[in-house]
């Protein structure tokens, strides 16, 4: 009974850790990182045209949503990407007049938008 009870508790730990093993190289955002954002100027996002506001940015490993209150305002597909320093603020990036990237203040990854917009 006694080495029955030890090959249960090494087959969930086997289980446990290739689950916990799998899922960690999946992404910096496994859990939605969200952070308060200013944009300074006009500007789309997956074809929403914004204005000048202040936003909370939610994003997760596929896509990044733009709330005022608790109206999503515009969502469009990301790709995460590395800095070589922590950013030193957040940000939202404009390039003409479409919203390019997303930075999070003190982390080292950032947000591109990749929808074609």
């Amino acid at each position: 009974m006694r080495v029955r009870g030890i090959c249960i508790a090494v087959a969930v730990t086997a289980v446990l850790i290739f689950m916990f093993s799998a899922g960690a190289p999946a992404s910096f955002a496994a859990n939605t990182v969200s952070a308060t954002m200013d944009l300074l100027s006009p500007a789309s996002l997956g074809g929403k045209q914004l204005r000048p506001a202040t936003y909370q940015v939610k994003a997760d490993d596929s896509k990044v949503t733009l709330l005022q209150g608790k109206k999503v305002v515009a969502e469009s597909a990301i790709q995460w990407k590395d800095e070589p320093d922590k950013s030193p603020y957040s940000a939202i990036i404009v390039d003409g007049s479409k919203v390019k990237e997303f930075h999070f203040s003190g982390k080292r990854k950032y947000i591109e938008v990749t929808d074609g917009q």
